[in-house]
Formats: structure tokens, C-alpha cells, sequence
């Protein structure tokens, strides 16, 4: 959907920048019309995605690329410094096109036979920036000496983290504390897949018989189920605290569901919405991530997203985690090339 149009405009930048030669022009400002909030009209009929064009008559020079799929998923695909003249505008490194607007349409050139027509959106419902939410970061914690990209899900207590990470060929649960940057306990773990904490046991994959298992003393060498069937490469483990319903997002997109010590039963299949990892939330809300953003979503009675969300610019969304009240995740800080946990809220 999303990509149709994306690569009919980069074509027409990537044949404009090889092909063409610029028409030299006198200089004169942009058109006082192309500023706005334009959406894409010449899309295919049967991409029902809405892309939109912002450009800010703020003085930042920065032009935004939108779009919102028919489930509500809010993403940028991309932004930039743009500059214009009255028949020219150049939009970051994709390239310069010839365009002409009113006050009505916009339409823009991307190659000798190809171009984009947009209508302006007159008192747009959004801005570039409260188009996504930007999570608040309410707290930071280095991960631990070693831990790189990981993105199976990771279990908290206060600022205890639990995760599973494989060094070496050893695949091993860890227990570490934020505040001090100390690893508290490691345990041999029999399987890659989730952790998750909830009072006083940690869950985890067993890979003997691909039953999820849990734990008091990770030391101790007895195995308790918490699953009377197989669950297989667990992406994401979450609980519904007043139900004691477990929910076990695996890799093939199916989430299963039980209580401790039963037997676990398909619940929804998210293969529609490429969600990378999904946990549930409250109140019959749940996390979906997908790239770099997150969303919160509702299954019943029909699929929508509620709101959409990324990080500051600085950082790379990994995977989350969340309690049912408390959210954390995983992500690269890009200044530093470091990962953190980052503790945020949902606004």
C-alpha cells in the first residue's frame, strides 16, 4: 500500500536526478500556495492508504511525507529540508521537481510522464507535530556491558530488568539492576523467547518440550509449567493481572492465551497488521510494535488503532514491555550507539 506510492515518487526522483538536466531558472520565492497540508488523490484504487504532504509556513524549511492505513497506523515515511522557488522544489536528498499549486491542488512532477496531484486538507485534524505521539521518557538505564540488539521480550520489577540473552553459545536468563548497572543472578535458560515477571515468578520458554515454563528460583533445577501445551518461539509475554490470563505472542504472529498451568488456546492472529511484537496493556487495549513506532490498539469488535506513537529522534525502538501499567523498552540511542531501557509513558 504504503510502498506503491512511495516508489512510484522515488522512481520519479531517482529518473530526474540521472536523466534530466535542471532547467535553469530565475530565482523567484515559492508560491504562497504551497504551503499546507496536502492529500494525495492518484493513488491506486485499490491502496486505501491516505498520504499527505505537509509543508509548514513556519520558517523551519522542513516538508513532512504522512500516511494512515485504513486501520488507523500512523507513520512517517519521510522528512526533510526543502527549499522552493515559484516552479521548483527540492525535497531533501529526493531530489528536485517542478510543481504548480493554487490554493486548491498541488501537483507535482516526478518524472517526464508521471506526477502527484494532492488537494489541500483545510483545517487538518493533526499537525507534523501532533500527527504521532512522541513518547515521554520518564526514566533511562544503560543496558548491561555486552547486551546488544536483542528483541525478545523483557520482563521489570521496579527497575529490575529480566531478559534473555545468548553470549558466547550460552543462551541465559539475567537478572539486573538499572540503578547500579549490576547484574544481580544468571541462569542457564533452555530456550530463546520472552521473560516476563509478575509477583515473584519469571516465565520464560523451555525448549525440551517447547512448553512455557516459570520460575521462583532460577537456580532451583525442578521445571514447572505454566502451559500444558507448546508454545513455540515466544516473541512477547504478557498478563492480564485480573484475570490471570497469560498472553503469548509468537513469531509466526499468533497470540495464545490460558492460565497458569493450562492449556493455551489461539487467541487473535496479527499476521494482517505486520506487527512485530505485541503485549497486552489494560482494559482490553494491547501494544502493537511495528518498526519504530508503537501503537496502542483494540481487537473487538473490529481492529483500529487508538493512538500512535515513536521515540525522540535519537533513538531505535527494539521491543517493549509492558505489566499492565508500566511501560518500558528496548531501543539504540543513535548519538551514542548505545541500548537502553527507556521507562515512558502513553500520552
Amino acid at each position: 500500500m504504503k510502498n506503491k506510492i512511495l516508489c512510484l515518487i522515488t522512481v520519479g526522483f531517482v529518473f530526474l536526478a540521472a536523466c534530466s538536466k535542471k532547467e535553469t531558472v530565475a530565482y523567484n520565492p515559492p508560491a504562497a500556495t504551497l504551503y499546507g497540508t496536502w492529500l494525495v488523490v492518484n493513488t491506486p484504487v485499490s491502496d486505501s492508504t491516505h498520504y499527505y504532504y505537509v509543508f509548514p509556513n513556519d520558517g523551519s524549511n522542513y516538508f513532512y511525507q504522512l500516511s494512515e492505513d485504513k486501520y488507523g497506523f500512523r507513520e512517517i515515511i519521510a522528512t526533510g529540508v526543502f527549499s522552493a522557488t515559484d516552479k521548483q522544489v527540492t525535497l531533501g536528498a529526493m531530489g528536485v521537481l517542478n510543481y504548480r499549486s493554487t490554493n486548491d491542488s498541488l501537483i507535482l512532477n516526478v518524472s517526464p510522464s508521471s506526477e502527484v496531484v494532492a488537494l489541500r486538507v483545510t483545517n487538518p485534524a493533526f499537525t507534523e507535530k501532533t500527527f504521532l505521539h512522541e513518547l515521554p521518557i520518564l526514566k533511562t538505564g544503560k543496558a548491561m556491558p555486552g547486551l546488544g540488539n536483542f528483541d525478545y521480550g523483557f520482563g521489570f520489577n521496579g527497575d529490575t530488568m529480566f531478559f534473555n540473552y545468548t553470549i558466547m553459545g550460552a543462551i541465559r536468563g539475567y537478572k539486573y539492576d538499572l540503578d547500579n548497572d549490576t547484574i544481580l543472578d544468571f541462569w542457564a535458560l533452555g530456550a530463546n523467547g520472552s521473560l516476563h515477571y509478575n509477583a515473584g515468578l519469571i516465565f520464560h520458554a523451555y525448549s525440551i518440550n517447547f512448553r512455557l515454563a516459570k520460575k521462583q528460583d532460577v537456580h532451583s533445577a525442578s521445571i514447572n509449567y505454566a502451559s500444558a501445551n507448546q508454545l513455540t518461539d515466544i516473541r512477547n509475554l504478557s498478563m492480564n493481572t485480573s484475570s490471570n490470563f497469560i498472553f503469548a505472542y509468537q513469531f509466526d504472529k499468533n497470540m495464545y492465551t490460558g492460565v497458569d498451568g493450562g492449556t493455551f488456546t489461539q487467541f487473535y492472529d496479527f499476521t494482517n497488521y505486520s506487527a512485530d511484537h505485541v503485549v497486552y496493556y489494560n482494559s482490553d487495549v494491547y501494544l502493537l510494535q511495528r518498526g519504530n513506532y508503537l501503537y496502542k490498539v483494540k481487537i473487538a469488535p473490529a481492529f483500529h488503532v487508538l493512538s500512535s506513537y515513536k521515540l525522540p529522534n535519537a533513538y531505535t525502538l527494539n521491543v517493549m514491555a509492558s505489566n499492565g501499567s508500566e511501560v518500558w523498552v528496548y531501543a539504540k540511542n543513535n548519538s551514542t550507539s548505545n541500548y537502553e531501557f527507556l521507562k515512558v509513558s502513553l500520552p
